[in-house]
């Protein structure tokens, strides 16, 4: 406790045991007495101990897991939507369909590793294009937003 505090017990224990001495002419005088008391009272200062520690490694470490979490996600989500929409004859393609997650980049690669799959995909001279992976991403886009955003709120503890 600090002398400046201490003074102010002090002082206030001195009047409140006035107080108690006083007549009712002597009222008037300790009406200025308690003035001085609120003053006093108005000095005392808390003071706490606060220890500062920075979330931001945890935040930046569960926003990380949230990213790859997410990636596996579209790469699970992408691969089935291109597996239903691949034209079967064998069904060799449909099978093939896959996906691997480059964490380092932050990225996600679907496709298949079929000789064939780009001209089924994009078509050539002779056949014409049975797209099954840009339509995959290009028409979920809504999708992927929200397996992020749910992925997002569930690492990070958002409601």
């Amino acid at each position: 406790m600090s002398a400046v505090e201490q003074d102010a017990i002090e002082r206030a224990m001195k009047m409140i045991e006035e107080f108690r001495k006083a007549t009712l002419a002597d009222l008037k005088k300790l009406q200025g007495k308690l003035d001085d008391l609120n003053f006093a009272f108005r000095k005392i200062h808390l003071t706490y101990d606060l220890k500062y520690q920075s979330n931001v490694p945890d935040a930046l470490r569960r926003l990380e897991m949230a990213k790859i979490e997410i990636l596996h996600a579209w790469g699970v989500f992408l691969q089935s939507e291109a597996t239903v929409r691949a034209p079967v004859q064998t069904g060799a393609l449909r099978s093939s369909i896959n996906y691997r997650v480059l964490e380092k980049e932050g990225r996600v690669l679907v496709g298949s590793n079929m000789e064939y799959a780009p001209y089924v995909e994009l078509g050539t001279s002779r056949n014409k294009s049975q797209p099954f992976l840009e339509p995959a991403i290009m028409e979920n886009h809504q999708n992927l937003k929200r397996i992020a955003g749910e992925i997002y709120r569930k690492r990070l503890g958002v409601k």
